[in-house]
């Protein structure tokens, strides 16, 4: 998950304040620089989230649905926790948002939301290894 780590960089290196003045500025530099290349990063680690759970639920024969779906949907297989899917979520539906280009709700959600994102993925991974050896991954034979 590179694109984790690279958000965390970002986010090290990029205040609120520094990716609210870039996305209501509308400075091509700024953009290019600090909003575009956060964006991407959540993005891409997000979708990565979703798509592991995707296919944990084809696993199961559950077909994927959507983001918010299929993570509610680990929760009630046990994949990972009820609390930890709506969190889970709340950021996919703030990657979703990044299509509509709301300036405002941009600055407010995205970057709380990459925090968040950097902050629990770990604990989501943790999850999911757990869920893997338990369906019998891993194991010595």
């Amino acid at each position: 998950m590179d694109d984790l780590k690279v958000l965390e960089l970002l986010l090290s290196e990029a205040s609120f304040d520094d990716y609210k003045s870039a996305i209501h500025g509308r400075d091509p530099i700024k953009l290019a620089r600090t909003a575009y290349p956060l964006e991407r990063a959540f993005e891409v680690a997000s979708n990565y989230v979703v798509e592991l759970v995707g296919l944990a639920l084809k696993e199961l024969d559950i077909a994927p649905v959507d983001g918010p779906a299929d993570l509610q949907r680990s929760a009630d297989e046990e994949i990972v926790s009820q609390r930890m899917a709506d969190e889970l979520a709340d950021i996919h539906r703030a990657r979703n948002g990044l299509q509509h280009d709301y300036p405002d709700l941009r600055a407010s959600t995205i970057y709380p939301a990459c925090e968040q994102l950097v902050k629990l993925t770990p604990a989501f991974l943790r999850a999911y290894v757990r869920w893997l050896r338990t369906a019998g991954y891993g194991r010595e034979e």
